[in-house]
């Protein structure tokens, strides 16, 4: 299971989100089907954990390529003190007990 992100502050009226906040499009693709849980650390400009959130980033079929959009949160120190992110699979299926990969 292969994870990237690329995140950036955003609203999205459609969704309610009327104030900034960042935003992830992550990129998965896989050998075997798949529910990922998927980590995303939002950093500052020092490489600095901001913020952790966790996501369940849907289904992930053989030899495909998924991409989704989800948005993340705000981090600590607000989104102004958003630089970065980086992505990975932290285990399989939409519940914390499931198993780990």
């Amino acid at each position: 299971m292969a994870v990237s992100a690329a995140c950036y502050p955003h609203t999205d009226p459609s969704m309610k989100i009327t104030k900034p906040m960042i935003f992830a499009d992550l990129t998965l693709s896989s050998h075997v089907e798949n529910v990922p849980r998927v980590r995303i650390v939002l950093l500052d400009a020092a490489g600095q954990g901001i913020g952790t959130f966790d996501t369940v980033a849907g289904y992930v079929f053989p030899g495909e390529t998924e991409e989704v959009t989800t948005p993340v949160g705000i981090p600590k120190g607000g989104v102004d003190a958003f630089a970065s992110c980086t992505a990975s699979v932290v285990g399989f299926g939409a519940n914390p007990e499931d198993v780990k990969p």
